[in-house]
């Protein structure tokens, strides 16, 4: 018998689509465009080919509606496609599509 893993997730999320800029600072500046997953008012899930972000990593984010910076929490990789969890620490105030 299989038993699955209770969601720990505290808010409900929701199907996301379109491209999602994430830029990490630091001593390893990268620049990757993704493509939104799945979204809840305090994080998302995005999908990308190139880079490799980890755990803990800071960036900024640009997506579709809203833009600020956020957190990696998890992060996985499967064949060519690159898959992380992100934390919202700060949006950006106006429209949210930056400038």
């Amino acid at each position: 018998m299989t038993v699955m893993a209770s969601n720990r997730r505290k808010e409900e999320r929701v199907a996301a689509t379109g491209s999602v800029l994430l830029r990490r600072s630091g001593l390893l500046r990268m620049e990757v465009v993704g493509e939104l997953r799945d979204e809840s008012a305090n994080g998302f899930r995005a999908a990308y080919t190139e880079g490799m972000l980890s755990s803990g990593d800071e960036v900024e984010f640009v997506a579709p509606h809203r833009s600020g910076s956020a957190v990696v929490v998890w992060s996985r990789v499967f064949g060519h496609q690159k898959e992380a969890g992100f934390l919202i620490r700060r949006l950006r105030e106006g429209d949210g599509a930056g400038s």
